[in-house]
């Protein structure tokens, strides 16, 4: 979502930070990534046991600590000499995948493996559906990794989608993949619409009117509901899913109240959380979350996924999952 900053090595880039302070466009001024003029709220996150308690499976207790809001991950992106002076080549899973992305705009970062990791972590879907696909970094990794076999990638901004086809054309994944330009909004309200096994998608993460908006429309717009709310998110997946279907998501912890009370409404229940956590013993910050057509159940609590360990080292997990080699269920 943000761009990587150059390391020393002209042919790796070490990814920014994805959480929600990256999210909104803000650029790490003091007041703006959790420093002390920070609107009261900003920067927090949520620990394993608040999650539980919000589940109802567990008393909360509130910590007072302020976690980790910015930090920076090698995810193994490297990056080739662009085609053109709009856009960068870099690659995920260890060269394998190789994706274009704008140089300025929405870019991709740490959250769209992860994502892609726990959606594979299912049945093997023969029909998937990525909703606000962006370059088609989500997607393009389901078939990559072997979790889906044919793939629809919608997006509203012309040029990410036009990014996405390039994309799975470029990694001989092209009559795999449809992309579809349009409003995910109105998409798939034909009465005969497709029935998918599964849909993806990393919806923005704040209303408008929370944060400093970016500059950069495509920024805008994949970071705030500006062009579409979670809500919407939900109801576009709750349209385009079978009886037996699953929808998977990435969110911010401090708004999992607000995912979980508007899944319930669309007709979700919660079947799979987990929490994110950028290093060992710090708060969760992001939630990956699967959710299902029908009532709402008990939902299955993962073990922490957690990111970093204290001295700043990649975990096992963390370095399994970008670099590709995270096993699928």
């Amino acid at each position: 979502f943000v761009r990587p900053a150059r390391s020393r090595d002209r042919n790796h880039v070490d990814t920014a930070s994805v959480f929600y302070n990256l999210r909104r466009g803000q650029e790490g001024k003091k007041g703006r990534t959790g420093g002390d003029e920070d609107r009261k709220g900003n920067g927090w996150g949520l620990s394993h046991e608040n999650v539980l308690a919000l589940l109802g499976l567990k008393r909360a207790v509130y910590k007072t600590e302020r976690p980790c809001t910015m930090f920076k991950m090698k995810a193994n992106i490297s990056k080739r000499a662009p085609s053109s002076p709009d856009e960068t080549e870099d690659s995920l899973y260890d060269g394998q995948l190789r994706l274009r992305q704008p140089a300025l705009g929405y870019r991709f970062a740490v959250d769209a493996p992860l994502l892609t990791a726990f959606a594979a972590q299912g049945k093997r879907a023969r029909l998937a559906c990525d909703l606000g696909a962006g370059c088609g970094v989500v997607g393009l990794g389901l078939l990559f990794c072997g979790a889906a076999q044919r793939l629809v990638a919608v997006e509203l901004q012309k040029e990410l989608a036009g990014l996405a086809l390039r994309n799975a054309q470029d990694n001989n994944l092209g009559d795999r993949v449809e992309v579809i330009h349009s409003d995910l909004r109105a998409f798939g309200k034909a009465e005969k619409a497709t029935r998918f096994d599964l849909v993806v998608c990393n919806p923005p993460y704040f209303p408008p009117d929370e944060g400093h908006l970016p500059q950069h429309e495509g920024r805008r717009i994949a970071g705030f509901e500006i062009e579409g709310a979670l809500g919407d998110f939900l109801s576009c997946g709750l349209r385009l899913l079978g009886s037996k279907g699953r929808l998977c998501l990435v969110y911010p912890c401090r708004r999992l109240d607000v995912l979980l009370s508007i899944a319930v409404e669309r007709g979700f229940g919660v079947s799979r959380l987990r929490v994110v956590h950028p290093v060992e013993g710090r708060a969760g910050e992001l939630v990956l979350a699967e959710l299902r057509p029908g009532k709402p159940g008990r939902a299955e609590v993962g073990s922490p996924l957690v990111l970093r360990t204290p001295d700043g080292q990649d975990t096992p997990e963390a370095a399994a999952i970008l670099s590709g080699r995270f096993a699928l269920s």
